[in-house]
């Protein structure tokens, strides 16, 4: 989820889930920009630095070097309760700089880093890995691969590994292979966490139940409903309740706000909150309600429209007194 799980959002969902979310990761961080800024602006805008509340929290670093990861990872392992190599993005950005699920083809490097990150953290700090299943041409020659790698990782350090059960060619969509991850959970001696589709609290029991892994990782789905865990459910589709916590995120970014933490995820939180309580079909029925979906979908995908900021609360502000009022009990 690529930064998605920023502080502001994590707080979100560790407070509205009642201890039901036990674990947090951060967003994929570079290396060479944490080692760039590790002022104490930076590293408040990524963690609190004087609570445990978004404890135990896992940071994503993403690199090619064994140096540079270990010098990040020193730098992060103060304010988090373990370090995790991503193997895992697919996306164009990672492709370019050859990070995440571009070093998937080359294990030899992969477990360099692993042994490096372990060193750099000791013991005292857990080692983690987010992968993606190898590409094969059947689904048994996936499982092989995935679960050499998997063995090679737990080999050179790695303590926790999450599996997210697609190749890199299908980017997050598409069927998730859920048999894949049960051979890998069953080839290491390591906890294993499944992800990948998950998208309701019974459909997490039901895919642990299938895999025998430790826990489950939800990521995108809590974007349009961060409440995804609570008993009650059923009232995460409620439009009121999307409202409030759109104005609880808001609330939570003033709360946190810094010279130095401009929250450019705003935009994008808010259109996945707002948007699925304006359906397509019904947006069209009048021109102010097809403005206002074709502007929640732009936000949702990381594109506002002119004239709203990326890092602007103001405008965040504005748009939630506009389109979602504050419910007055």
């Amino acid at each position: 989820m690529v930064n998605g799980s920023e502080l502001p959002f994590r707080l979100l969902v560790r407070r509205l889930n009642a201890g039901a979310v036990r674990l947090c990761y951060s967003p994929m961080l570079y290396c060479s920009k944490v080692l760039q800024d590790a002022s104490d602006g930076m590293l408040r805008q990524h963690f609190l630095i004087e609570s445990d509340e978004d404890r135990p929290l896992i940071v994503q670093l993403a690199s090619n070097s064994p140096e540079e990861l270990a010098a990040a990872a020193k730098t992060v392992a103060p304010f988090c309760d373990g370090v995790c190599l991503n193997l895992g993005c697919p996306q164009w950005f990672a492709e370019r700089c050859q990070l995440g699920a571009f070093l998937l083809e080359k294990p030899g490097l992969c477990a360099e880093l692993v042994r490096a990150l372990a060193m750099a953290v000791g013991q005292e700090k857990a080692v983690c890995c987010k992968i993606l299943l190898l590409d094969g041409e059947t689904s048994k020659e996936r499982q092989v691969r995935t679960v050499a790698l998997a063995r090679l990782l737990a080999d050179a350090g790695c303590t926790l590994l999450a599996v997210h059960g697609r190749t890199r060619a299908q980017k997050n969509d598409g069927p998730v292979d859920y048999a894949a991850i049960r051979e890998v959970q069953a080839a290491v001696d390591i906890p294993v966490l499944v992800n990948g589709g998950i998208a309701s609290r019974s459909h997490a029991d039901s895919v642990l139940q299938q895999t025998g892994c430790a826990a489950a990782m939800i990521a995108t789905a809590f974007l349009a409903n961060p409440s995804l865990l609570c008993s009650d459910a059923a009232t995460g589709g409620s439009p009121a309740i999307a409202c409030e916590q759109a104005h609880s995120y808001v609330d939570l970014c003033h709360e946190l706000e810094g010279p130095d933490q401009p929250w450019a995820q705003l935009p994008l939180h808010l259109g996945h909150l707002l948007k699925r309580h304006l359906r397509e079909k019904e947006a069209t029925s009048t021109t102010k309600r097809t403005g206002r979906y074709e502007f929640l979908k732009r936000l949702s995908k990381g594109d506002p429209p002119d004239g709203f900021s990326p890092c602007g609360l103001e405008e965040a502000a504005l748009l939630l007194r506009n389109f979602a009022p504050r419910a007055v009990s």
